[in-house]
């Protein structure tokens, strides 16, 4: 089955359009999905769906794409103002957005679960309520020049086999951290700015969560540049952490490990480095200058 609209309205439905199965395909364009009380667009087992300058907004979800080999195509969309989330993939679905803009949803991109997979370009998810993009038990997300500000927090994730990877993004300005990784995620960020958030520019938690990072900016956050506790660990290559509140890079806990490779940490409000409880940094090649009280400080209780 194949469906094509131009220019229409699916206001106030249960869901407002589905594409099901295998071989089914819905392609919209210039059309407003809005008000639904649960979907705005579905797809699922298999199906795909493109969509070309349309709104979705103000329903329980924007766009849902659900099972293996579900596809959806997004260019120039807005997902705001959903519930719930904007876009979501989840059981193994797959989504691809191109210059959308996921605004106001309590979160607004979701990729949950094995094999899910969302791909951003040129993307804003900003001002939602909780999370930005999360990613959580083993969905994986890619996002290229994409801005996640304005949230609470910008990216997060959660659980063994969530995987993000940024390159070129701006996760600036948020309420709690920029990014964070816990329970097992993974994050690799390349040529990123993560600045002025009101606690971390990034922060890793629990053994196995790991975060990479290269040559990215973590300036003038609210409390540390990069934090890693309980166990994580943390790789940062040629960055730079200046302007934090408290410190450039804040490594605490057993287990939990921060290297550093050709970084400068500057200007930081307390240290450049700091380590507690057992916590390990390892730095070669950093240059550590015009931090308030000391350039690196050691200290367990």
């Amino acid at each position: 089955a194949k469906v094509h609209a131009i220019g229409s309205r699916l206001q106030r439905n249960q869901v407002g359009i589905v594409s099901k199965g295998f071989g089914s395909h819905v392609s919209l364009e210039r059309c407003e999905i809005s008000n639904n009380i649960r979907i705005g667009l579905g797809v699922r087992e298999g199906a795909a769906a493109h969509a070309q300058d349309c709104q979705m907004k103000r329903n329980q979800y924007g766009v849902c794409v659900a099972n293996a080999g579900s596809f959806i195509a997004l260019h120039s969309c807005s997902l705001n103002e959903n519930l719930t989330h904007g876009l979501g993939a989840s059981e193994g679905g797959c989504i691809e957005a191109l210059k959308c803009v996921m605004l106001e949803n309590q979160v607004g991109v979701v990729s949950k679960g094995t094999g899910s997979t969302v791909l951003l370009k040129r993307c804003r998810s900003n001002e939602n309520g909780r999370v930005g993009i999360g990613i959580r038990e083993g969905g994986s997300a890619e996002c290229v020049e994409c801005e996640m500000k304005r949230n609470q927090y910008g990216i997060c994730a959660l659980n063994a086999g969530a995987t993000v990877t940024l390159s070129r993004c701006d996760a600036s300005n948020n309420e709690r951290y920029g990014v964070s990784s816990s329970d097992g995620g993974l994050v690799q960020a390349v040529d990123c700015r993560l600045n002025e958030n009101q606690q971390l520019g990034i922060g890793a938690w629990h053994v196995n969560s790991k975060v990479m990072l290269l040559r990215c900016t973590l300036s003038d956050n609210g409390r540390t540049g990069l934090a890693s506790r309980v166990g994580s660990f943390i790789s940062a290559v040629n960055c730079t952490l200046k302007g934090n509140s408290q410190f450039g890079v804040y490594v605490s806990g057993d287990g939990s490990l921060v290297t550093l490779k050709g970084c400068a940490l500057s200007d930081n409000g307390l240290y450049g480095i700091g380590a507690s409880e057992s916590g390990v940094a390892e730095a070669s090649r950093c240059q550590m200058q015009r931090n308030t009280q000391a350039g690196v400080v050691s200290k367990d209780a």
